[in-house]
Order: C-alpha cells, then structure tokens, then sequence
C-alpha cells in the first residue's frame, strides 16, 4: 500500500487508478485477516497462486510486475551477486508460498546480457513449513 500511495503521490497514477487500487489491496487484506492460516482451503491456495501468475504473464507493466512480487516477498535482502534471504508477506505465508515457491531462481540481472544465472533463494520459515508438511503427511 506504500508503494502504491507513493505513485500516486508522484502523479504516477491518476486517482481513480489508485483509488481501484487501493479498494481491492483493502479487500484483499480484509478477506485475508479473517480467515485462519489452518482453515485456508488448498482451492484457495491455488487460486491466490494462479492469479499472481496470471497478473505476472499478462502485463508487461513495471508497476503490475512490482505489485505482484510486493504481494508474495515482504523483504528481499540481497548481498552482491546472490540472495541472502526473503522474507514473505504474511498473506503469503498464510498461503502456502513457503512450500510453494521454488528453492532457487533462474535469472538474468540487468545489463549482464543474454547470460541466465541460477540464484538460491532462501525463503525464511522454509524449513519449519517443509517440516509440518512432512509430519502432516
């Protein structure tokens, strides 16, 4: 929502574009604080995965790119050339993005070329939720 709040504030967004914005970030974060972690349907799970990856193929806008990875990592700390840790958002994590979320990244860094670089990405909490899956299996 800061982020959000900050282009619009930069007159990089008109006010309805915020506003739309701004309503369904609300709704969102509404529905999700109502609903236990542990009583979270797999369906809903899936559906808040397919949708980020749905938004991610369909635009090739900055901003949209940048809103969906705000929605899934809180904090992503960087040290040089590799990932030193990330840190989801909480409704990411009430989402299953711990487990679901791939433990290294192929990436290109800007102004390297065409050369693709594997990165590990070390999720926090990965470890405790691949844990309680395996004991709830």
């Amino acid at each position: 929502m800061r982020e959000l709040a900050l282009e619009h504030a930069a007159a990089r967004l008109d006010d309805a574009v915020y506003l739309a914005r701004m309503a369904r970030l609300r709704g969102e974060l509404e529905i999700v604080g109502t609903q236990p972690a542990r009583d979270l349907p797999a369906r809903r799970a899936v559906e808040w995965l397919d949708a980020l990856a749905e938004t991610w193929q369909k635009t090739d806008l900055v901003e949209e790119k940048s809103d969906v990875i705000h929605a899934g990592y809180e904090q992503i700390v960087i040290e040089g050339p590799r990932f030193v840790g990330l840190r989801l958002t909480p409704a990411a994590y009430r989402h299953g993005l711990a487990l679901a979320l791939p433990d290294a990244v192929m990436a290109r860094p800007t102004g390297v070329g065409r050369a693709i670089a594997t990165y590990d990405t070390p999720i926090e909490g990965r470890d405790e939720w691949v844990a309680a899956a395996k004991r709830l299996a």
